[in-house]
Order: C-alpha cells, then structure tokens, then sequence
C-alpha cells in the first residue's frame, strides 16, 4: 500500500484568479496591470463598500503592492470597458479603506476612475480594490505610476511579499480548515531581495535569495500538496517553520514542463503551526508564479498504480563537470527525439541528437571543455513530451 498523490485537475474557477483580497495580485513595478472583474463574486468578509459611490454590490477584484521609501502613487483606470469604482484599502485591526473614487475619468464617457498622487508611506502594503457601478463588469486596464517623495524616481522595485516577516497569508478554508481547500495564489518574485537570517534551500545548488513568502496556520491536521505548474521560471520551493529552519524543499519536482517547476507533495500539517512557504528562482530566475494549494484532513491510500512506459532522459554524469559530460536516454518503443543543450539565457549550445532512434537506452557525450562555467539544460523532446536535466559546468 502506498500513499497516492492528492488529485490536482484542474479547478472549474468561474470567478477572475484575484477575486478575493487572499489571491489579490502583486504589483511590483511601474506598469499597466490588466484583468477582468466579469464573473467576481461578493465575499463576505474583508471586503469593504467603497464610501465613494452609492451603488456598489461587493463582487471585486484585488491588487496589492508595498513601497521601499515614502512615495506618490497614482493608479488610472483609463482603457477599462466598464463604469468603475476604484479604492485603496490597508490593513490594521481590520481593513480600512483609505482612497476612493468613483468617476475620476468622467471625460472618456465610460466613467473610469482614477486615484492621483496617494500618499503610501514606506514599508507598509496597500490593497488595490476595483468594482463596477451598478454591477457593471468588463476589461480592466489599470495604470500604476510611483514616484518617490525624496529624490523621485520610481519607488515600485520589489514585490509585496518580500519578507519573511509579513508573509502573503493563505486563505485556508472556514479559518483555517485545510479539507477541501483548493486555492491558487498569484505572486512574483521579479525584484525580490534576501533578508538577513534567510539560508539557502537544501534541495539545489544555487540559492540566490530572490524569495517571497506565504504563511499559513492550519487548524486541522491533514496533508497539503503544492505545485508551483504554470509559473514562468525555474522555481525553487520549501516549507519552513521559520526563516532558517527548513522542513520541506522541492526543486524540480515537476521536470517534463520544460521549465523546471517545483511541487511538494503530502506534505503533513500540524493543527497551530505556523508554516512559511518560500518560492525563490534557481541561480537568480524570476518571474510570474503560479501557486496551486490542495489539501485533505487525510492522504488517498490505494494500490500504487503500474506507471506507463515513458520517454527517460537519465542524470549526467559526472556532474558538475569540466570536460566530457555522459548523457544517457532510455525509450520504451522507436521514436523521433531531439537532445540538445541551452545555456542560461536559453540559446542553444549544441544538438546532440535529432532522429529517429530506436526502443531502449542510447548514450551521447557532451563536451563541455569550450563553455564556460554555469547551468546547462540538457533538454529531450518527442513529440509532445519532454524531459530536462541541469548540468553545471565548472572551471
């Protein structure tokens, strides 16, 4: 007997990804944020009546962003299709909104809104709220501009949830409760920074800090799975119980997306811990994350099912490496397939193979003695599938 893998299909999810102040998405620079508040629903909790307008039903959309230095921000709702109504909101005892405008853009003849010049004090977040007049719903197109209030220039540079020491919370199910709980979380990593105390992740090799947090407190024992598929960089994830001692790490637990994302599976939860999830890039990568949560009171126990034969590309060996790299693949039936290297920057260094070959294990050599030191990705493909492995190359 054997635990199974708790189910991951995807979610039939009506309702837009930033629905819920919980999943509100990062703003971590200067820029046009888009989105749609079509199918949003009213939560009943956390989401206060904007004070500007008479007509507001509660089915919202959220953004959230911090500031490094004291700084004027000004958010334009221009571009949107719909009547929109646009406020900030942070958090103390409880949310309050601090900034509303309905009608701002009045001149564009959709009523669109605009908040200029708020005053956002450093190192606090603020939440970003929009909602449509009357039920109004559409496209959002949402211009952020940040100037800082001693010396300007830009004071947007790193994401919301940078540091250990205010960490995204997950929105667990009726306060805490992790059966059932399916949820996905939006981040970025793009400017994130290390933080004093924060030590390397055990599982890769090159741990650069480029880190953003989330913090949960289950109120059930149980087991979480999660999977960081469909963020756009090499990942590296682990649960800690704080910011230096490690209880979980995944780097690429999910190789055949061609991207190297990471998932942690069954992973058991004690009812009033504290846990903190840390997504950071392998050797410095950044970019858009994708975090899907699911959790059960109890992992599916069921008989191990007997896997299908697959496309297997084979660890290099040795590695890291200098010189001559042994690159090995193994295919359950004939097949066309190419084997080729890419550096860092994703250009293709060399083609390996490109043919067709036949059923069992083929070998190559890659000589790695002209390139210089860094990650390599080994990549095989054949037809839809793929497979990857990481070769460091040392000097």
């Amino acid at each position: 007997m054997a635990f199974a893998a708790l189910l991951l299909t995807p979610a039939a999810l009506a309702q837009p990804i930033n629905d819920s102040i919980f999943e509100a998405m990062p703003i971590a620079a200067d820029g046009i944020y888009t989105g749609t508040n079509a199918g949003a629903d009213a939560e009943p909790f956390n989401n206060p009546t904007a004070t500007c307008t008479s007509t507001d039903n509660g089915e919202a959309v959220w953004w959230v962003f911090k500031v490094e230095e004291d700084a004027a921000i000004t958010i334009d709702l221009a571009g949107s299709t719909f009547d929109t109504v646009l406020s900030i909101a942070q958090v103390g005892s409880e949310l309050e909104e601090i900034a509303c405008d309905d009608d701002g853009i009045p001149g564009d003849g959709i009523l669109t809104s605009r908040i200029e010049n708020f005053a956002a004090q450093a190192g606090r977040r603020y939440f970003v709220r929009v909602v449509g007049f009357n039920s109004a719903e559409g496209d959002i197109a949402m211009a952020v501009t940040s100037q800082a209030t001693s010396g300007g220039g830009t004071a947007l540079t790193t994401p919301p949830y940078d540091s250990f020491g205010i960490g995204r919370n997950l929105n667990l199910n009726d306060n805490g409760a992790v059966d059932g709980l399916d949820n996905i979380f939006p981040e970025t990593n793009v400017g994130a920074t290390s933080e004093a105390g924060e030590t390397a992740a055990s599982c890769t090799s090159i741990d650069l800090g480029n880190s953003t947090w989330r913090t949960f407190a289950p109120t059930q024992n149980g087991f979480i799975t999660i999977d960081l598929a469909g963020s756009t960089f090499d990942t590296v994830l682990s649960i800690r119980t704080d910011i230096g001692t490690e209880v979980a790490c995944d780097d690429d637990g999910l190789p055949g997306d061609g991207i190297l994302t990471s998932r942690i599976e069954n992973f058991r939860v004690v009812a009033g811990t504290v846990y903190h999830i840390r997504v950071t890039g392998f050797n410095n990568a950044s970019g858009d994350i994708r975090m899907r949560v699911v959790g059960s009171t109890t992992a599916v126990v069921s008989e191990p099912a007997t896997p299908e034969a697959s496309l297997t590309l084979l660890a290099p060996f040795p590695n890291p490496a200098s010189g001559a790299v042994r690159l090995a693949a193994d295919l359950p039936e004939p097949a066309d397939v190419r084997l080729t290297v890419y550096d860092a920057l994703g250009r293709e260094v060399a083609v390996l193979a490109e043919g067709t070959l036949a059923a069992g294990q083929s070998d190559w050599t890659w000589d790695a003695s002209g390139q210089p030191a860094g990650v390599y990705i080994v990549r095989l493909s054949s037809g839809e599938e793929v497979r990857t492995r990481r070769v460091t190359v040392v000097r």
